[in-house]
């Protein structure tokens, strides 16, 4: 029965596929790789002078970080290691690099 399953997927992941080269055709088809491709670089970006920004203000160093979504707007929440030890969580506006307020518990 796992078989099956695994089987059409493939097959509807083969049909998706095939549906979206002939509607976008491959010159759209490469668009949308390149622009994807663009913003992933861009978010880098702004992650690396973000975690920059937190390990200079904050002095520790940074060993985890995650883009999160905060009220619609995409946030880059990181976990940084104190001098001390302490672990604290820190979330900085992507479009910006500014750090936000820490949220309550529970939201």
């Amino acid at each position: 029965m796992a078989m099956k399953n695994s089987t059409i997927r493939i097959i509807a992941l083969v049909a998706v596929t095939l549906a979206l080269l002939l509607l976008v055709g491959v010159q759209g088809l490469r668009w949308f790789l390149e622009r994807a491709d663009e913003r992933n670089l861009e978010r880098l970006a702004a992650l690396q002078v973000i975690v920059d920004r937190a390990e200079r203000e904050q002095g520790g160093e940074v060993v985890g970080s995650r883009l999160d979504d905060r009220a619609g707007r995409p946030v880059y929440e990181l976990t940084l290691r104190l001098p001390d030890g302490r672990l604290r969580r820190l979330q900085y506006d992507l479009d910006s690099g500014e750090p936000l307020p820490a949220q309550p518990p529970g939201e």
